[in-house]
């Protein structure tokens, strides 16, 4: 640290607010002119701001809680289900009782300083939490906690070069973004919205017929290519030896394509592509698809369209949103379209170059999220 900077508290530099919710029961209470937001809608939120949320309360309704009515500018922080999440509201709002949320003293703390800062000590927070049912952090805890400032001048230098290095991140997430609809629109562009050809078929004659399962905890010492539901979004699957995988699992094939059936991870179909010599195994989560009938890529494409997640979503079932998952007997029933092999070569012919785009993009992101922790780890130590 530099010896310009201070050591104080979140207490001593913010004020520390709780939120709350009204009787959802009381129709009176909701629907007005206050933005009210829970921390779910921080969860997906792109950029550092927000402005509207889902839910809205009345003058009545906001008196009802113990809920305030925070001035804009303040940080808005998740304190659990889950803690570290952080947001900065451009409009007074309200929040739900998973906030503590902070309204900075303006003369001794920059806003967007203290968002990036708190993004950036998240771990920490979490680290802080307490609670048999789901971890917590206090009001107590947060007023507490430990930061080390320097001048305002210095502060908003700092949030600017995170400002600057976050939205070349964007970027690049957007460029991502935009390749995955360019996808869809060669597909469209072949095939029509979900594919013009005459003929149908059910998916269940592409499901695999005969699907294996292995335990990988009987084989220690042997490393497998783990096609996990989180590693979806990665882009890659985890290499893990057997000692590490909890569970028996899929025996997985080169080629087959498998879609995930469990809410909310919908929407994700991979083709296993390896030739690491590897066993590949998948969670029992996957619905395997596998035939020499189909191209892959041809088929994922299918499986991520919008009117076969339309079809897809009514076979869905269960009690609870942690539970719920399409049934595989009704999703065997969903029919799709199917293109002569030949139609199927060209799209993935096309479908390569936009992967090849999609692969470099894709390192240049994970280059750039190594590139900023550090950044923001110098940003904090006052070596920027």
């Amino acid at each position: 640290m530099k010896t310009a900077w201070v050591r104080t508290t979140l207490g001593e530099i913010a004020e520390i607010v709780s939120g709350a919710t009204p009787k959802t029961s009381v129709g009176e209470y909701w629907g007005g002119g206050i933005p009210w937001v829970t921390p779910k809608e921080l969860s997906g939120l792109e950029g550092s701001s927000i402005a509207s949320t889902e839910r809205t309360l009345t003058d009545t309704g906001l008196r009802s809680c113990a809920a305030s009515l925070l001035p804009r500018q303040s940080v808005l922080l998740s304190s659990r289900a889950p803690i570290g999440l952080v947001a900065i509201n451009d409009v007074p709002m309200a929040t739900n009782q998973g906030f503590k949320s902070l309204v900075p003293d303006d003369d001794r703390v920059d806003a967007k300083f203290l968002y990036w800062w708190l993004r950036s000590h998240r771990a920490r927070l979490e680290a802080m939490g307490n609670g048999a049912t789901f971890k917590e952090v206090s009001k107590k805890v947060v007023h507490g906690v430990e930061i080390d400032l320097p001048a305002l001048a210095e502060q908003r230098q700092i949030a600017a070069v995170l400002d600057a290095a976050e939205a070349l991140r964007q970027k690049r997430r957007s460029a991502l973004a935009k390749l995955d609809d360019l996808k869809q629109a060669i597909f469209h562009d072949m095939f029509g919205a979900f594919g013009d050809s005459p003929q149908r078929v059910p998916l269940g004659e592409f499901m695999a017929a005969k699907k294996k399962s292995i335990d990988p905890r009987k084989f220690p010492e042997e490393t497998f290519e783990l096609f996990s539901i989180p590693a979806f979004d990665s882009g890659a699957p985890e290499i893990v030896s057997g000692r590490d995988v909890g569970s028996s699992k899929q025996l997985l094939e080169l080629e087959d394509v498998v879609l995930s059936r469990i809410v909310p991870h919908i929407r994700r179909a991979w083709v296993v592509e390896s030739d690491s010599g590897r066993r590949t195994i998948g969670s029992s989560e996957w619905i395997i698809f596998r035939s020499n009938r189909f191209v892959p890529a041809y088929l994922r494409q299918v499986l991520v369209s919008d009117r076969f997640h339309r079809a897809f979503m009514q076979t869905v079932a269960g009690v609870g949103g942690s539970l719920l998952r399409a049934r595989p007997s009704h999703v065997a029933e969903i029919e799709v379209p199917f293109p002569p092999l030949e139609g199927q070569r060209r799209f993935e012919e096309k479908l390569s170059a936009v992967e090849a785009m999609r692969d470099r993009l894709r390192r240049s992101l994970d280059s750039l999220a190594i590139l900023f922790a550090s950044l923001q780890q110098r940003a904090f130590r006052g070596e920027l």
